[in-house]
């Protein structure tokens, strides 16, 4: 891949000026410098580096996968391909920067992404003024690799401060860049023939829909299923297909992203939900590989933390007996990275091979869906029983058929959980479900979902009462009261850039805001047991 590398090493004395004392006199607040400013180090002039879409990596795999994106190999360094600015106290800014002309977004992979302590990062688009971030040390864990949040526009700086005598163990690595072609969640390419999660008719399956979460993989889309275990103590596995990993090019599990909720308000719009470049959207980024089945293609992830209460995720249960639902079933998915689908069938499924696309045991369910159907995206999706809702398999194949098709075409072929249990292999575990989902060697043949596994019963108090803000309309300083430690309290801009953070924070304390200009700013503070997210607004008189 031919990369045009552009460094002019050009700098306004101004700009580098006007950072240094933003970062003198802003640490001592605990204030940083935020992407702007970084930025503004390297002069407005500063290259980027261009990405020819001719010379695009992994087309073959298209026609496989669903994907939104344009995906390049890259193997730059920071330290190596990028470039830095010392600043007066001593401290550097290091500055990548990447184009991809008439990209609708740009996401940024890492093989490592390791800063040292009192470092951090943003990525920006200096033309739109979007930015993501920071990203700080202790909330990465670059040994399972890295991805940025995605940034619209087709331009991306990746900025990062580090601290005087720590750039010895700045060691950033990239491993892919993707320029987006499609932007996902708005359903700008599924039929209408399919179900929103708030039509009606799902209304009785609220729990299981919580448990969907689309999965991004470097431009890559696949669904999954938070997934219960019989110690029910909340270890956050996703179910998905092995098939959505099999051929990528090191699969970088480290920058999978986990959107949660991603669902329109309405039946009838496809537009009335959440956009993948809102400040506030539920992702979680990172993963490791527990086990995988090919013959049954299940993929049997674990989120790197823990999922946060404020997502309102369900754990499913599941059903491991290898017997066929009677009462109808379920399926719940993202078709082509749309809003949550639901799909009805009140068939009786047949085991089946799935012979025709390489998979030759019979460890498959296969059966016509009555009403919606499922797309490239789908893959991985859990089937439900229409009744217990309990998990019995995973999406592998469908007949990709239209909407117009009749009924008896629309056919799905989904991996048995009763065959990913053990029979893959029975000797070992990385190629079944069992010692997984059943790690008390419980034996259980099924068990059901649950929203919280395993925490202690709270007193629920209002938010109100446990975080108090004010004033609001605030003019020079707002006050926090809360009933819980704070961890951390940050100032988000509309463009979802972080201006401010104290860490942790003193509720004695307020937070100066005279030098922002008025508007509307975010407000989000991480307590022990919950982050909240309050609208201010900025008036000075």
């Amino acid at each position: 891949m031919a990369l045009l590398p552009s460094f002019y090493r050009k700098t306004r004395a101004a700009a580098f000026l006007l950072l240094c004392g933003l970062a003198f006199c802003g640490f001592a607040q605990e204030r940083k410098p935020d992407a702007k400013a970084l930025e503004a180090v390297f002069g407005s002039n500063a290259p980027f580096r261009l990405l020819l879409p001719q010379e695009r990596t992994d087309t073959s795999l298209d026609a496989f996968y669903y994907s939104v994106g344009d995906r390049y190999a890259v193997s730059h360094s920071l330290v190596r391909d990028g470039e830095q600015r010392r600043l007066a106290d001593g401290s550097l800014v290091y500055r990548m920067a990447f184009q991809a002309p008439q990209a609708k977004f740009m996401d940024l992979s890492f093989r490592r992404f390791h800063l040292p302590k009192g470092g951090y990062a943003y990525l920006l688009n200096p033309e739109n003024g979007d930015c993501r971030g920071p990203y700080l040390p202790e909330d990465i864990k670059d040994s399972l690799g890295f991805s940025t949040d995605l940034l619209l526009g087709e331009r991306a700086a990746l900025l990062c401060h580090v601290p005087a005598g720590g750039e010895d163990s700045v060691n950033i690595r990239l491993h892919c860049v993707v320029a987006g072609q499609k932007a996902f969640f708005n359903g700008e390419e599924t039929p209408a023939c399919l179900i929103n999660t708030a039509c009606e008719e799902a209304q009785a399956y609220g729990d299981i829909v919580h448990a969907v979460v689309l999965i991004y993989m470097d431009g890559y889309l696949c669904s999954g299923t938070l997934i219960n275990n019989t110690a029910q103590d909340g270890t956050p596995y996703v179910l998905t297909a092995a098939h959505c990993m099999e051929n990528l090019n090191y699969p970088n599990y480290g920058g999978w992203k986990f959107y949660f909720n991603i669902a329109s308000a309405s039946c009838a719009s496809n537009t009335d939900g959440p956009s993948p470049f809102d400040w506030n959207v539920q992702v979680m980024i990172g993963c490791q590989l527990m086990a995988k089945g090919k013959n049954s293609d299940f993929l049997l992830l674990k989120l790197n933390r823990q999922v946060p209460d404020a997502y309102q995720a369900f754990y499913s249960g599941w059903d491991r007996r290898n017997s066929p639902p009677t009462q109808g079933m379920v399926g719940i998915h993202h078709p082509k990275g749309d809003y949550k689908k639901i799909s009805f069938s009140g068939q009786k499924p047949v085991t089946d091979d799935c012979r025709e696309i390489g998979f030759p045991r019979q460890a498959f369910w296969k059966f016509a869906w009555d009403r919606g159907m499922t797309f490239q995206g789908s893959s991985g999706s859990g089937l439900f029983e229409k009744q217990s809702h309990r998990l019995i398999g995973t999406l592998t194949a469908i007949n990709d058929v239209g909407c117009n098709s009749p009924t008896s075409h629309r056919l799905s072929w989904y991996g048995k959980l009763s065959y990913h249990w053990f029979a893959n292999e029975e000797t070992d575990p990385k190629q079944q479900l069992r010692p997984w989902l059943d790690p008390i060697a419980s034996g259980a043949l099924y068990i059901n979902g649950s929203y919280f596994p395993k925490q202690p019963v709270k007193i629920q108090t209002p938010d109100s009462v446990r975080l108090k803000i004010y004033p609001n309309p605030v003019t020079d300083a707002l006050h926090l009261q809360s009933a819980e430690p704070l961890l951390s309290v940050e100032i988000i801009s509309a463009q979802g850039c972080c201006l401010r953070r104290i860490a942790p924070y003193d509720t004695e304390k307020n937070i100066p805001l005279s030098d922002l200009p008025n508007g509307i700013y975010v407000l989000r503070v991480r307590g022990v047991q919950q982050v909240w997210h309050r609208k201010i607004l900025l008036a000075h008189p």
